[in-house]
Formats: C-alpha cells, structure tokens, sequence
C-alpha cells in the first residue's frame, strides 16, 4: 500500500467534507486531473475521454486560466466536471484563511467567466492542507478533495507511469493526472493504456 494511502487511512478521516477515496464496494475509479487548462494537452485529454466515453474532475488552476485565457474559448469540458485547484501552485501553509479565501474566490470567478458555472470542489496545490484552508473552504463551500493514487506523469515517463498505476490501483481510487506542461510528452501516452487495462480488469469509471 502506498504512502498516501496509509496516511489518509490515519489521518483523513479526522476531517470533514474530505474526499481521498470512495466507497469500494463496486470496482470502481475515479479520474482527476490537476494545473490545467493547457492549450495543447488539454483537448487532447478531453479527445481521449470522449473517446471512451469517460467522465472525470478538472481542477483548474487560476494561474493557467489567467496565462492561456486567450486560447480557451474552444475549450468544452461537457460531461466533465470542474474543480478549483487555486490561483497560484504554491503549498498551502503560513498563510491566512482571509488570503486564501480571497484566491480561491478569484479562481471561482475565472472558472464562471469562461464556463459559466460554479464549482463546489477544491483540490489544494501538492495536497497539503490545514486549519486555515479548512476555514476558508467551509467559507466558500467547497469539499476538499485529495486522491488516493497519484500517476507521477509529471514526472516519470509513460512506461513506468502505466506499470504504477497497474500495480497500486485498487477500487474506489481517485487517480490524479495532469493536463500541464510538465505531463504533454507523458499523458496522451498513458492515459489510453491506463483506461484500457481499467476495463479489462472490470473496474467502471466513476464521477467525485
């Protein structure tokens, strides 16, 4: 068992409106993508999805949303849904839940401005949280979503992103992956391959 896991085995369960993982009685997965959007890699991941017809969460960051807004009006996330992943990618620690409050409002106003819809999801920068985000999502009412199982596309080449994923994924796992830059070369590689083992080994793809 990872890491993460055994810590939100520990830890998580201590804090409300967290979502790491989901019910497992069904083999079921959950699909997440974070940093995007990005003009190139994104509708290339949305392509993917539709092609298998398979849903997921995209948490957005206002960063990305502010840098690329000139590229974005073909941009349509459908049946997918949206999260708020802050402005800037920086942990979230030593800072006020009025400043916080304040980012995630701005990122909640960029989101509405290009798709015209509100998001009740929020995914802090490297996962890392505590009392004062608490305060500043139950201030904007928003649930904290972590994951359970995280790909590394970011960082690893596709191969060995695939054969982690194989050998950790259990049901009821949110999967993060990234429509960034930093993943362009890795996830349209893996993505497809990871999908297809997902149903030959039966699991479903569910929506957080």
């Amino acid at each position: 068992m990872s890491l993460h896991k055994t810590m939100g085995n520990l830890i998580f369960p201590a804090f409300q409106n967290l979502v790491w993982r989901l019910p497992s009685r069904q083999k079921t997965v959950y699909l997440t993508f974070d940093d995007g959007p990005h003009p190139s890699v994104t509708p290339a991941v949305l392509e993917i999805l539709r092609n298998y017809r398979v849903p997921a969460v995209f948490f957005l960051s206002g960063e990305a949303l502010y840098r690329y807004h000139h590229a974005l009006k073909g941009f349509t996330y459908r049946t997918h849904r949206l999260g708020n992943h802050g402005f800037y990618h920086r942990p979230y620690f030593c800072r006020s839940s009025a400043r916080l409050f304040r980012e995630i409002c701005f990122t909640d106003s960029l989101i509405r401005r290009f798709w015209g819809e509100p998001t009740s999801l929020f995914r802090p920068p490297y996962g890392i949280f505590g009392p004062a985000l608490n305060r500043a999502l139950e201030e904007s009412g928003k649930d904290l979503v972590l994951w359970s199982l995280l790909s590394n596309d970011f960082k690893w080449e596709a191969s060995r992103v695939l054969e982690h994923l194989q050998g950790q994924l259990q049901p009821g796992d949110v999967v993060v992956f990234h429509d960034s830059r930093s993943s362009a070369k890795t996830i349209v590689k893996v993505l497809p391959d990871f999908i297809d083992f997902c149903i030959r080994s039966g699991f479903r793809f569910g929506l957080v």
